[in-house]
């Protein structure tokens, strides 16, 4: 095993262990409110990405691990993490427009829909580029043996 993937897997399951026990903590404390509610989302993003890395950084030491199989967990994996650092920037800006509108509801409900479609689309494209690396990838192989 490679150092560097040695040290990414250990620092990816240190913050994941932290990662779980702050969902622990809420489903503890169970207090429900639309920010803790997007604080758990946070979380859960950011787990399927630290348990996407952590599985990719395993099996590039694997000599017959499947590729496509490691580029989708390699793509969805900053997938989950864009996905939630697009949840934190609506989440400052329905903070901001409150703010400075005054208005106690700082719903933002023009901002949803972009930041839906924004995330679908690249989640799709990669699925798509995930089926194209398959394909060329099986005609490489059947064009090399």
């Amino acid at each position: 095993m490679k150092p560097g993937d040695l040290v990414g897997i250990i620092l990816y399951s240190l913050i994941l262990i932290f990662t779980i026990v702050q969902l622990i903590r809420f489903y503890i404390y169970k207090k429900i409110n639309p920010y803790n509610l997007l604080q758990i989302q946070f979380h859960v993003l950011v787990l399927f990405f630290l348990i996407g890395r952590i599985i990719w950084l395993a099996l590039n030491n694997v000599k017959n691990a499947n590729a496509l199989l490691k580029f989708i967990l390699n793509r969805f994996a900053y997938l989950s993490f864009f996905t939630s650092f697009t949840l934190l920037v609506f989440f400052w800006a329905e903070i901001s427009h409150g703010l400075i509108s005054g208005a106690n509801q700082t719903s933002l409900k023009k901002l949803k829909i972009p930041f839906f479609i924004a995330n679908a689309v690249l989640y799709l494209y990669t699925l798509i580029c995930a089926i194209v690396f398959d394909f060329t990838h099986s005609e490489i192989e059947d064009i090399l043996i």
